[in-house]
């Protein structure tokens, strides 16, 4: 039974109790049968009623807790609202970010002899290659961003420590690198020649920034489940398509 059809039931329970004695004790006389019943169990009535007053007031008390503890938990909602905006805009895209870029390293490494961690030196590897660090530039600026920085003080110790990290060898791989490392993939000649920048050295780099990068986006998915956030529902990915048409015309035809 819940606690209002609870209440209601003894209300009317203790209504009915005086609608019943109430009359009789004030206009009832002594000799009636009525009276010298109520008579002879005042006592008992009287705590039937006493218990009923107990129960519909503790019953209302029972209700008002309830609703304080709820426009509690309304409060605590409104107070984390900021943080949890800013925890979710962080798990929305950067475990993606972090994936994409150990995604692109695992195309590279695949092209590689494993002896000497040289690729063929193809169109293909270079462009590879490129990418890799490509990315590897980007995840530096998605780590520097105002987004993860304003959730600083939200990050437990392993994610921070990781991250640090991270940026330390993203730092250090970069540093590495000319500013103009990615021309050569825009390149017109077929085969681009071997990046002078390259080594095993930079190999390495590239291979412990996405060993890190994966763990980092896997313990964000974890810190990111203690704030529960709603699911998001995917985008419809068919409305950001453009027509193939619209970025090659097609060439009109002869006749």
């Amino acid at each position: 039974m819940s606690a209002d059809r609870g209440s209601r039931v003894v209300t009317h329970v203790v209504v009915i109790i005086l609608a019943a004695t109430l009359p009789v004790a004030m206009f009832g006389e002594p000799g009636d049968g009525y009276f010298e019943f109520l008579k002879e169990f005042q006592t008992l009535l009287t705590g039937l009623l006493a218990v009923g007053a107990a129960a519909y007031t503790i019953s209302e008390m029972i209700k008002s807790d309830a609703k304080q503890e709820q426009r509690h938990r309304e409060m605590v909602e409104i107070s984390m609202l900021p943080s949890k905006l800013a925890v979710a805009r962080v798990a929305e895209y950067l475990p993606k970010s972090l994936r994409h870029y150990c995604e692109q390293f695992r195309l590279f490494s695949e092209l590689l002899d494993k002896d000497t961690l040289q690729p063929a030196w193809d169109k293909e590897s270079v462009r590879q290659v490129i990418r890799a660090c490509m990315s590897a530039h980007n995840l530096r600026k998605d780590l520097l961003s105002e987004r993860v920085t304003s959730c600083h003080y939200l990050f437990d110790q392993d994610v921070m420590q990781n991250l640090e990290e991270l940026r330390g060898w993203s730092g250090s791989l970069l540093a590495r690198l000319p500013d103009d490392f990615a021309m050569p993939i825009l390149a017109e000649e077929e085969v681009p020649a071997r990046p002078a920048w390259y080594n095993r050295g930079l190999y390495a780099y590239l291979e412990v920034m996405s060993h890190s990068a994966g763990v980092l986006a896997d313990e964000i998915d974890e810190w990111a489940e203690q704030f529960h956030l709603p699911p998001r529902k995917a985008p419809d990915r068919s409305g950001w398509m453009i027509p193939m048409d619209a970025v090659f015309p097609k060439k009109p035809t002869d006749g």
